[in-house]
């Protein structure tokens, strides 16, 4: 995802969503395939050359269970922060 940061004004916080396949970026393994999307939700800031992220993942596994080997569904809520300095930049990824 390309967040255009040009335009932001400091201080200025703005809502991010994005959906990721969870194919496309292989990150299923032998024993833990996702049911849904990966769906981000959050707010983005600039402060001065700072970006800062505040917000979380949401999705739904199919795992295996390693004490009783039974295939079990996992809802997953995980928030997260992240800060992403920058200088002379358009653009963020």
């Amino acid at each position: 995802m390309k967040i255009d940061i040009t335009n932001l004004k400091d201080g200025e916080t703005l809502q991010l969503e994005h959906v990721y396949d969870a194919k496309e970026l292989n990150l299923e393994l032998k024993d833990l395939r996702y049911l849904d999307a990966l769906k981000m939700k959050g707010t983005h800031e600039r402060v001065q050359n700072s970006l800062f992220f505040r917000g979380g993942l949401a999705t739904e596994l199919e795992l295996v269970c390693t004490r009783c080997v039974k295939v079990i569904r996992q809802p997953v809520r995980e928030p997260f922060d992240l800060y992403y300095p920058f200088t002379n930049q358009e653009f963020l990824e």
